[in-house]
């Protein structure tokens, strides 16, 4: 029986023919194409496959895909191939690139059909996870020998016939140990030729040679060929003898970009990076290398620069003997800088991996194009740390450096956003650097503000606690804070509004100056609330609600809602942290100390345990919120940033301005209602100012009599019992407070008038109304008291001047005969004319006192006293109450003509009110005693005094400068007799 003959492969030709074509095997046409290929098959001869050509033609396939802008099939088809050749056919051989290889590829060029016209999805082929397979020979013969010796157990009559039998196992053995040792020798030379494959060669010692990579081009030779034409120009040129290639030289670049000081290429001396003058590239020549590297080192000295600087605070931070050396300020901006930093390593360690794997090409061009952002970056952070940190290492000070350096950070990002930055990244990196190292400011105004605590260990802060002041001392709200100045002034705003220029102030960071008086006073209002016990109410019903909140958190959020977030961005990686909570060391030793005392206490341990995972849980939750806020600061919309004035206004002064309102009314009402502020300043006017009138005249009514005659009244007791007796009627409640003391005579008091300058009232303030009326404060209203007194003295002895007491007549004197004739050689005028005369300059001079002592009680004390009142109820918080008190002061003080400026008014009223006296004394001694050259001398004092004062007050008042003492004016010239 005949057999048909098949051919190889004749079921994968059918498969083939079905897949091509589309007939069944029943169909004719099936049987057919069947027929002619066995026939091609059997009886033609085929050429082998042009695998130079294939490889030509799949070449400009995906030169077409790249001329069609189908670059992602142009790289498909290359990797397919390139794994497709690198492939065995079958699991039966090992070889790769064979000539089935290039006949199945011929095969599919052939079966191609405008392949650029096709839609290409490239297929994700899984791989499936291949357990490694277990080695039992190797584990199981871990401790054997592979030479062993064997020992025959047979007989003697069985040795020669086994003799062949130990030959042929012993000849087995050896060959297994010899296949075995060639297997191992084999491994090895594997493993050297991959390491010499895939390690980098070692150019750093000469080992790479230019002929290795010589290429075809001449551009690839251009350093040869211009280093021969220079030998040739110039027989004394050195050569350049250390080759690199082109990759090496980049992975260089982003190793001194990294931040990495000792390299081959590249030699870190003075601060700044220059080429090895002995490395050169075949395709560049010298010079052309050393100017594209140019730029490169110009940014990798900066970076050196940076990195140098954060190492530095770094180890100065750990100093703890010097806790001054370096600013929280300073430390802050290193934290962000150094997340900066990190994140440009990043970018370059991505870089590195590209330039190893050889994926894509890479040159220093494309290198620099792909890092021209980060270095415009890198280069507006370094332009900072310049202007603001060496620039400022000569200040000799904590708060100068600090605040220099915010200052500059706020001028650049100004400068950026009124110059319109095109580059929104750099915005965004400068306002997110400002903003974190801005953070101890935050924290510190949060912690003064908020709970009345000032801590600035590292004294960044532009103001400072003096510890000599304390919260009960008078001085408390003038002393107990300070600027940070050359000049070391205190911190109450009326101070700052007079004395300190704010927009000159160098110690004072840009940012804060608008609120600078709201935080000094809202820091001040909170210390003093804490003395007093009174600083829960304030607490419990605002800052509850924020109390997990600083006021950097809330600056952040204020700052999200305003601008926006970004969708979908990444946080860099530092800040996407998982937070785990550390190993409780402590409860650790905690079991260990109990255990070791020797009474061990379950209970004592599970208390210490409540409390360590209560703080640890704490930490754990205080660093996720840091997290989220950071990522929610890199997640800021910089396109909708407006100006940073703006910004602050609507983000941080609101939360500012609010605290500032809440406890500084909350302070006053406490002061006003709780430590009665305005009964003390209502009692300093009534006793120092006389407005009590009622009172006060019983108390200098009582003096003045004693003065007049001639009785004892220079005794502190005296004048106590005197006073008290005066405030028993109307204010017995307080008379325990009001003293009053008698101090020497001064050698300025000359005039009969300042007899009374010596007696002096002590109020007692208590605290803290007495930061408003301080001890200074009541020596102004003394002396004020004293020139009342004076007027009162005056007034006092006109009105007490009797009629009788001038015409009583001495007849023991009218009985003298040298006393008669001296009074007719003497006077010319009779008794009635004296009288008269007498008569009408008490009436000017008691006009004048009158003139004087109304527009003193009324015209100012009034008043200035009714402005005083509106200014305390317009009050917002204490200072402006110590502002209005001081000013009312100020006010009456001025007005009352005692100020040095109006010297020369004072003098002359002086006089007035001392001839007063001199005119009483006359009058009381009689008409007999009054001679006409005295009375005649008195009128022209009198009349010399009113006229000066009327053409003074009036050419003042013309003037426009004093308009109160208008109505003093015109009571001197009408007090003007005809002269």
């Amino acid at each position: 029986m005949s057999r048909k003959k098949t051919i190889p492969g004749e079921a994968d030709i059918k498969t083939l023919i079905t897949n091509i074509t589309g007939f069944e095997r029943d169909d004719v046409n099936f049987d057919l194409c069947l027929q002619f290929v066995q026939s091609h098959v059997k009886y033609h001869r085929f050429l082998s496959v042009d695998s130079h050509k294939i490889i030509k033609t799949l070449n400009g396939i995906c030169t077409k895909f790249s001329v069609h802008c189908q670059n992602d099939k142009a790289e498909a088809l290359k990797r397919l191939i390139e794994k497709f050749e690198l492939s065995p056919l079958s699991k039966q051989t090992t070889q790769t690139k064979t000539d089935g290889h290039y006949a199945v590829l011929s095969l599919l060029l052939e079966l191609s059909n405008c392949p650029t016209e096709n839609v290409f999805k490239e297929k994700q082929v899984v791989q499936p996870e291949v357990e490694p397979e277990f080695d039992w020979a190797g584990y199981l013969l871990a401790d054997e020998d592979y030479c062993r010796s064997h020992y025959l157990d047979s007989t003697d009559d069985s040795e020669d016939e086994e003799d062949t039998n130990d030959f042929n196992q012993g000849t087995t053995h050896l060959e297994t140990i010899a296949t075995e040792s060639n297997d191992y020798t084999g491994s090895i030379e594997t493993q050297k030729n991959w390491l010499l494959r895939n390690l980098v060669i070692q150019y750093w010692n000469n080992d790479s040679k230019e002929d290795n990579f010589t290429g075809r081009f001449p551009c690839s030779n251009l350093h040869r060929n211009w280093d021969r034409c220079l030998v040739e120009g110039n027989p004394f040129h050195v050569s350049r003898h250390s080759f690199i290639t082109e990759v090496q030289l980049i992975r260089e670049i982003l190793w001194m970009l990294s931040g990495v000081s000792k390299s081959y290429v590249f030699i870190f001396e003075e601060r700044r990076f220059t080429v090895n003058p002995d490395v050169y590239l075949s395709h560049l020549t010298d010079y052309c290398m050393e100017n594209s590297l140019q730029k490169f080192m110009k940014y990798g000295s900066q970076v050196m620069a940076l990195e140098t600087f954060c190492q530095d605070v770094v180890n100065y931070s750990c100093d703890s003997i010097d806790m001054s050396s370096v600013t929280q300020t300073y430390q802050a901006f290193v934290s962000s800088l150094s997340q900066f930093l990190k994140d440009f390593k990043k970018f370059l360690s991505g870089r590195e991996i590209e330039v190893r794997n050889q994926e894509t090409p890479m040159t220093m061009s494309i290198l620099y194009n792909q890092l021209e952002p980060w270095f415009q970056k890198i280069e507006l952070v370094y332009s900072i740390y310049i202007s603001g940190i060496a620039a400022a290492a000569e200040l000799d000070s904590s708060i100068l450096k600090a605040s220099h350096l915010l200052n500059v950070m706020f001028k650049t990002l100004i400068d950026c956003d009124t110059l319109g930055e095109p580059d929104r990244d750099k915005m965004s990196l400068l306002l997110v650097i400002w903003i974190q190292t801005c953070r101890p400011y935050f924290d510190i105004l949060s912690d003064w503000i908020t709970s009345g605590n000032l801590i600035d260990p590292r004294e960044d802060f532009l103001i400072q606690r003096n510890k000599t002041a304390q919260s009960f001392d008078e001085t408390f709200w003038e002393n107990a804070f300070l600027l940070r100045l050359d000049n070391k002034m205190d911190i109450s705003s009326s101070k700052i509004s007079r004395d300190i220029n704010i927009a000159d102030a160098t110690t004072i960071p840009r940012f804060l100056r608008p609120v600078l008086k709201e935080i000094a006073l809202t820091g001040k209002s909170m210390e003093l609330l804490f003395s007093m016990g009174q600083v829960e109410k304030v607490l419990d019903s605002d800052v509850l609600e924020c109390k997990q909140k600083s006021l950097y958190e809330i600056f952040v959020e204020n700052l999200a809602k305003m601008l926006g977030t970004k969708s979908g961005h990444e946080a860099p990686e530092s800040v996407e942290r998982e937070v785990t909570p550390e190993p409780n060391i402590t409860k650790q030793r905690v079991e260990e100390q109990l255990q070791v005392k020797g009474v061990y206490d379950p209970l004592l341990r599970i208390n210490f345990e409540t409390v360590f995972d209560t703080q640890q849980m704490k930490n754990v939750l205080h660093q996720r919120k840091e997290d989220e806020h950071l990522k929610l600061l890199y997640s800021l919309e910089v396109d909708s940033l407006q100006p940073l004035e703006i910004i602050l206004q609507h983000c941080l002064y609101p939360y500012i301005q609010h605290r500032y309102n809440h406890v500084c009314s909350h302070l006053i009402n406490i002061i006003k209602h709780q430590y009665h502020l305005f009964q003390d300043m209502k009692a300093m006017r009534s006793f120092f100012l006389m407005e009590a009138g009622g009172t006060l005249y019983d108390f200098y009514s009582n003096l003045f009599e004693r003065i007049k005659k001639h009785e004892e009244w220079r005794d502190d007791s005296i004048l106590g019992f005197i006073l008290e007796e005066a405030l028993e009627s109307k204010f017995s409640d307080i008379s325990h407070r009001l003293t009053v003391e008698v101090e020497p005579p001064s050698p300025k008091d000359k005039y009969p008038i300042s007899l009374t300058d010596c007696i002096k009232l002590h109020y007692q303030v208590a605290w803290p109304a007495n930061m408003v009326i301080s001890q200074k404060y009541q020596e102004r209203y003394n002396e004020i008291f004293s020139f009342i007194l004076q007027i009162k003295r005056a007034k006092y002895c006109l009105e007490h001047c009797n009629f009788k007491a001038l015409e009583r007549k001495d007849f023991f004197k009218s009985l003298s005969i040298s006393h008669m004739a001296e009074v007719a050689i003497e006077t010319d005028l009779p008794a009635a004319v004296k009288i008269h005369r007498m008569q009408i300059l008490r009436f000017r001079l008691l006009y004048f006192v009158n003139s004087l002592h109304n527009y003193i009680m009324t015209r100012i004390l009034h008043s200035t006293g009714i402005e005083f009142e509106e200014n305390l109820e317009k009050a917002q918080d204490l200072d402006q109450i110590i502002a209005a008190h001081v000013n009312y002061l100020h006010k009456i003080y001025h007005h009352c003509l005692l100020d040095t400026s109006l010297v020369t008014l004072k003098s002359a009223i002086t006089k007035v009110l001392n001839l007063i006296l001199v005119f009483e004394n006359y009058w009381q001694m009689g008409v007999d005693e009054i001679s006409a050259t005295a009375l005649e001398d008195m009128e022209m004092e009198f009349s010399r005094c009113v006229q000066f004062l009327g053409s003074f007050l009036n050419s003042v008042i013309k003037r426009g400068s004093f308009p109160h003492l208008e109505s003093l004016a015109f009571a001197m010239v009408t007090s003007m007799g005809k002269t």
